[in-house]
C-alpha cells in the first residue's frame, strides 16, 4: 500500500509527462497526467484520451511500433 501511495504522489507531482497503458491489445489507457496532455497540445486529460481513442498505443508512431513492442516484451521478461 505504501509503495502505491508513493507512486501516486510521484505521478501527480512530477513536471514530466507520464502515460501508461494496460498490457492488452492496443494498450488501453491506464494513466496520463495533465503535463503529458499539455505537452501534446491538449487542454485536459479527457481531451487527450478521446484524441487517442483511449489507447496508449495510438501515441506511438507506426514506424516505431515494432521496436516499442520488442522493448516492452524484453522488459516484461526481466520483471
Amino acid at each position: 500500500m505504501q509503495n502505491s501511495l508513493i507512486s501516486e504522489f510521484a505521478a501527480q507531482n512530477t513536471k514530466s509527462g507520464l502515460i501508461g497503458g494496460y498490457c492488452e491489445d492496443g494498450f488501453p489507457l491506464y494513466y496520463a497526467n495533465l503535463e503529458m496532455a499539455e505537452m501534446l497540445g491538449y487542454n485536459s486529460i479527457d481531451e487527450f484520451a478521446a484524441a487517442i481513442d483511449g489507447k496508449a498505443a495510438n501515441t506511438i508512431h507506426p514506424d516505431d511500433m515494432s521496436r516499442s513492442k520488442r522493448i516492452w516484451a524484453a522488459a516484461i521478461m526481466r520483471a
